[in-house]
């Protein structure tokens, strides 16, 4: 059972950075810059993201430990940032991790789920 969560949990970060993917397509940081709607759909996702990893962290720390590349922690820290930080949030940094440290995280997520056994 511990599997199927850690899983629920992985699949959901993944989802949330494919999602933060499709808003952002196309956009340059000025535009992103300008829209508050997507602004909110990105951040709603990088609290998912952030939910998710903490989650894993709190109910599966020995796969936190062995998977210790993965910035869980970094990754909590800056979903409680997003979340409480309300009318405070650096959109430019927003917009940098989107673009800048998504599609390796996507990756490492990859690698910690294709670790865990299949669950059916």
């Amino acid at each position: 059972m511990k599997s199927a969560r850690a899983v629920y949990y992985l699949t959901h970060m993944i989802e949330a950075i494919d999602s933060i993917a499709m808003y952002t397509a196309g956009l340059t940081p000025e535009i992103f810059l300008q829209t508050m709607l997507v602004q909110d759909a990105v951040v709603r996702n990088f609290e998912i993201i952030g939910e998710a990893a903490g989650n894993i962290a709190r109910e599966r720390p020995e796969l936190t430990a062995t998977h210790s590349n993965m910035p869980w922690q970094v990754i909590s820290v800056m979903r409680n940032r997003l979340a409480h930080g309300y009318f405070g949030v650096d959109f430019e940094s927003v917009w940098a991790m989107a673009h800048d440290d998504l599609p390796p995280l996507r990756a490492q997520i990859e690698t910690v789920l294709r670790s865990l056994p299949q669950v059916r």
